[in-house]
């Protein structure tokens, strides 16, 4: 997300823009409790932009789809975000 801060949440496009809006307001606040695991939001951000350049790498582009088969874990967020 570039540019200013939004003046309202519905200003955001996608659940990407959600997530790096959140880092920047939120950053160290969790995100979630995953099986005992506390995820911030600056770590879901970071992890997934690393998926994302992981999968971009294997030629996976913007509006290819991609299946996602992995149990409850914080993976599964990272690839999802990713």
């Amino acid at each position: 997300m570039t540019g200013s801060a939004p003046a309202s949440l519905h200003e955001l496009g996608t659940l990407v823009d959600l997530l790096h809006f959140r880092r920047e307001t939120c950053g160290d606040r969790v995100f979630l409790d995953m099986l005992g695991e506390e995820i911030s939001f600056a770590e879901l951000a970071r992890q997934s932009e690393r998926y994302g350049v992981a999968f971009r790498r294997r030629g996976i582009g913007k509006g290819d789809r991609l299946a996602i088969i992995l149990p409850t874990s914080k993976e599964f967020l990272f690839s999802f975000f990713g």
